[in-house]
């Protein structure tokens, strides 16, 4: 990370610490301040907003245009994507940008909106820039919007993203939508592409197919592509699952501890809390 990299994520910190509030049904942390934890900083904000460089006419050059984030079920996916959004679309405005979230399922893209529409609802600044509406969130001064997607490939063709985040990559079928959501993004300067999930069931589908790749389906591996950043965060293939030491190790958020792992694993069998370990 540049000196002018970390300044410009530091600028997008100081706009989210101080502009944005925790929203979501957690009355203990509704309302207050969205304040990065370390983990937050160092693994997710800092790589993907301050990789990069000074270029032409001083505009911050983002190195990494995909990011891939992997964490365990409740580390604050949904609030943390969302913060990112709105920091990025508000300190670096574009004129009539497009800025996208691709949900599997109808009720988490009404989950996302929500989210975004109740962050903006808490600041006095954003209220008076943003209008919320049903299906997007839309600015009066450059005309952008912030839109939530269903999983479909028509859905997406004819956009062109500044920013599009790929939540639940978990539960894709293919890398159709992931092609046509890439293939919109090719020409557009310092676009990024943010994907954060959970992990999969089986190891198949796309995701699997994007992290290890698949010559027979054509997909590369993100490994592979130096303008991509992977963060994945929980337990390893040879960690014993059921030892607290590794659960120690995986509660990095304050608001897990060892014994909410331990109360979720006595509700949920092996096979299912490893997906979310």
């Amino acid at each position: 990370v540049s000196a002018a990299g970390r300044e410009e994520a530091e600028l997008l910190r100081y706009y989210c610490e101080t502009h944005i509030r925790h929203a979501g049904n957690k009355p203990a942390y509704y309302g207050r301040p969205f304040v990065l934890e370390d983990w937050q900083w160092e693994n997710i904000w800092l790589p993907v907003f301050g990789t990069g460089r000074t270029g032409k006419g001083g505009v911050f050059e983002r190195h990494y245009r995909t990011a891939l984030i992997g964490l365990p079920r409740d580390f604050g996916k949904t609030e943390l994507i969302c913060a990112m959004m709105l920091s990025e679309a508000n300190m670096n405005p574009v004129r009539m940008g497009q800025y996208g979230i691709v949900a599997y399922s109808k009720e988490q893209a009404s989950k996302i909106l929500a989210t975004l529409a109740d962050m903006v609802s808490q600041d006095r600044d954003m209220r008076q820039l943003w209008d919320s509406g049903k299906h997007e969130i839309s600015n009066r001064e450059t005309g952008a919007v912030i839109k939530v997607f269903p999983y479909s490939e028509a859905a997406l063709q004819s956009w062109h993203f500044n920013v599009l985040v790929a939540d639940e990559l978990h539960v894709w079928k293919s890398d159709s939508v992931y092609s046509a959501i890439r293939s919109g993004m090719g020409n557009v300067d310092n676009s990024l592409l943010l994907a954060i999930t959970t992990a999969s069931e089986a190891r198949s589908g796309f995701l699997w197919d994007w992290i290890n790749g698949n010559a027979t389906e054509g997909v590369k591996s993100i490994l592979d592509d130096p303008t991509a950043y992977m963060w994945w965060h929980g337990a390893n293939d040879s960690d014993n699952i059921e030892s607290e030491k590794v659960w120690e190790r995986i509660a990095i958020p304050s608001w897990v501890t060892v014994g909410r792992i331990r109360d979720l694993r006595a509700s949920m069998r092996k096979r299912d809390f490893e997906r979310y370990t």
